[in-house]
């Protein structure tokens, strides 16, 4: 109970930051201070009882203080979100438009990044409610301010700026016309109450344009630190300035004076930094890393990572005892002892930290991180993780990675999380909350809590390469090889509501299945098509053999009274009456190899050598390296047996429409066949488009891109 009449000095809440020694330290703000905030955004920026504001900031971070007391104290609504929906992007832009948000006051630079970004890349329609946000915590720039216009068009923007120890905030800047956009945007000028001085080491006020440290005094200014009374007399000095017995608080941020009066921000004194909104002391995080036994040395540096964030990077020296010492165990180390904002996002082990030539750490020569030298040997080992480790690559900015891998030991983030989610949503249409790729940030164990078909069932006859999508399937069937893996690489080229299926040889693991003709394939895989699309209209689209077995089933769905949309056939040429080829074992290879994009090996006497093959597709990380001998042995029958098919099925049936042809260019003898040939049996226009590669490699990136790009179009009309 209170044994005195409260003040406005008194304590209004003790918030905890990042301490330099390893252990934070309690900040202490007053009453007053908290005060002097809440009438700056009611009287400065124009918080009115009819706003709606968005609670983004956590109860235990003092954002939280003018996201819920902001609105609060003059009537206003706050809409709360739990956590898991404020690391959604997604989501937290349906609670914008849903609950017709009007203010959002705790926006970090790089959430509204990602916010424009989802925005974007979702088709969203601007907000019309929202017409305030104030941003903080990192420092703004204008491409950024540029892309929040997909969130809304005609929101204010407010570029805040002050420590924990001024109340929040201590400076603000609206965003707009009148800045000059070739100059970075300023932190702006003080709060009403609120004093800056920059100051030169004698504690003396430099002119505009000079460098200085920025002290704050004022209603602000904090009270002090919790029960540290040498370190609150260390940072909360004697104010020259001000009347007796009034202090100020040095920053440890270096500042200038633009001549219209407001400051520009150019950074610390020490190591202390913010990273994606979190203040962190550098000197926390190596304290830490000092309690593993094994760690003789250690610096912590902030660099830049391949998506332009902030990025922690700690570097350790072993002891000489330690046996060994991995980067990715400290890391794990360090996450047992810190909260998530403090654990480096990647540790790189050195034999000795570089220095200047004075002895100093030479921060300047510290390696970037090589992830790449972290990625396992295991490839996926079907279509959809196939998919999953070409989204998690290029999200990380890697050229590969294995399914064992986790997003955040190879530099995931939490912001990139959402970057991952909505690639993986558009790839494959599965809808993943941020949750579980926190719990389970690998391909492998993405796999299974998804449910996705196993390495098995990645060889049925339909293949769901994209299931979810507002568009008619596009159904895309295979070539010799038997497979239609290949098409997996459509995904990142297509529209993310175009479903796209792919269609398989029946029986590549089991020879009593296999089909005697095309006729006989084609009846199979219309049964298929018409368990997902029951009546038409059809698009369809086949590669080599593939084109034959599309072209027969578009004539039998149009004899069945169904409507053909599309038929697309890639370098695929009819088979006259007559016609024989007889094909060797190391076409059997080239046929396979051909359609998955790696490099045949070249055996000795051109027959199957399987363990030759089978480390070939090892080496490239393909998902048909976990096949056995006999499995190896089947798939190959498989492929023999579409020979056969091929050879002894000539083309006899004719389709009523028109053909999207598409020519492979390049390696074509003067007897090869040509779009012509299709004449007699296509009654409407053969469109061909000339594509610049082998016949091989039309099935991967970046040819597949442009066949794409001519598919989707003629599938719009």
């Amino acid at each position: 109970d209170r044994t005195h009449p409260l003040q406005p000095t008194h304590p209004a809440y003790v918030i905890y930051t990042s301490g330099s020694t390893g252990t934070p330290k309690g900040v202490v703000v007053s009453h007053r201070g908290v005060v002097n905030y809440l009438a700056y955004l009611t009287d400065t920026i124009g918080l009115e009882p009819d706003d709606v504001v968005l609670n983004l900031a956590s109860i235990s971070f003092d954002a939280s203080v003018r996201d819920l007391f902001g609105p609060l104290t003059i009537g206003g609504t706050v809409v709360l979100v739990p956590s898991e929906t404020a690391r959604d992007h997604d989501a937290l832009l349906d609670v914008i438009a849903e609950q017709k948000v009007t203010a959002v006051l705790s926006l970090v630079p790089s959430m509204l990044s990602a916010l424009s970004e989802a925005a974007r890349t979702r088709g969203r329609e601007p907000s019309r409610c929202l017409r305030l946000g104030m941003v903080s915590g990192e420092r703004l720039t204008w491409p950024q301010v540029d892309a929040a216009a997909a969130i809304s068009r005609s929101w204010r923007l407010v570029n805040q700026f002050g420590p924990t120890e001024g109340t929040m905030t201590s400076t603000y800047q609206p965003v707009g016309s009148t800045l000059a956009k070739d100059q970075d945007i300023p932190v702006g000028r003080p709060l009403g109450n609120v004093r800056c001085y920059v100051l030169d080491a004698d504690l003396r006020p430099v002119p505009a344009g000079v460098t200085g440290e920025l002290y704050l005094a004022g209603a602000g200014l904090a009270r002090g630190y919790f029960r540290k009374p040498a370190l609150t007399a260390e940072r909360f000095v004697a104010c020259p300035f001000g009347g007796t017995g009034e202090r100020m608080y040095r920053t440890g941020d270096l500042v200038k004076w633009r001549a219209d009066g407001t400051l520009d921000f150019l950074g610390r004194t020490d190591h202390q930094l913010k990273v994606r909104g979190v203040r962190v002391e550098l000197g926390e995080i190596e304290a830490t890393l000092f309690r593993h036994e094994d760690v003789a040395q250690a610096a912590v540096v902030a660099r830049t990572d391949r998506s332009g964030e902030q990025q922690l990077v700690a570097y350790v020296v072993p002891t000489t005892t330690a046996a060994g010492i991995d980067g990715i165990e400290l890391r794990r180390y360090v996450g047992t002892l810190a909260p998530n904002h403090l654990v480096p996002d990647a540790v790189v082990v050195l034999p000795a930290l570089p220095v200047t030539p004075n002895g100093k750490l030479d921060r300047r020569a510290l390696p970037a991180p090589d992830f790449s030298a972290l990625v396992s040997t295991r490839g996926p080992r079907t279509a959809q993780e196939e998919v999953l480790c070409r989204a998690f690559a290029e999200v990380l900015g890697l050229d590969h990675i294995g399914i064992d891998d986790s997003f955040f030991d190879l530099g995931g983030h939490s912001l990139l999380t959402t970057r991952l989610a909505s690639r993986i949503r558009d790839l494959l249409g599965v809808d993943l909350e941020l949750r579980t790729l926190f719990e389970t940030p690998t391909v492998a164990g993405l796999t299974e809590r998804l449910g996705m078909p196993d390495s098995t069932a990645a060889l049925d006859v339909l293949l769901p390469l994209r299931p979810r999508g507002d568009r008619p399937p596009l159904f895309c069937v295979h070539p010799a090889s038997g497979l239609a893996w290949t098409y997996a690489a459509l995904l990142s080229c297509l529209d993310k509501d175009q479903p796209v299926y792919g269609l398989q040889t029946r029986g590549i693991l089991h020879a009593d299945q296999r089909p005697a003709s095309i006729e006989e394939v084609a009846e199979d895989y219309i049964a298929q098509l018409r368990a997902v699309q029951p009546t038409g209209p059809y698009h369809l689209l086949g590669w080599s053999l593939g084109g034959r077995i599309a072209h027969t089933m578009a004539a039998r769905l149009q004899a069945e009274g169904e409507e053909v949309a599309l038929l697309a056939l890639l370098d695929s040429y009819p088979m006259a009456e007559g016609q024989r080829f007889d094909r060797s074992d190391q076409e059997l290879i080239s046929a396979l190899f051909g359609a998955i994009g790696v490099e045949a090996p070249q055996t000795a006497d051109g027959a199957l050598d399987y363990p030759m093959i089978r480390e070939t597709l090892r080496a490239a990380g393909h998902p048909l390296a976990g096949l056995d001998d006999g499995q190896l042995e089947s798939l190959f029958s498989a492929i023999r047996n579409n020979f056969v098919i091929d050879r002894e099925s000539p083309t006899t049936s004719r389709f009523l429409g028109d053909v999207l042809f598409f020519t492979a260019t390049v390696g074509r003898l003067a007897d090869s066949p040509t779009v012509n040939a299709w004449r007699p049996y296509v009654t409407g226009r053969i469109v061909d488009h000339q594509i610049d590669c082998h016949h091989d490699q039309m099935g991967g990136l970046p040819w597949l891109a442009d066949i794409a790009a001519v598919i989707e179009k003629n599938m719009l009309r």
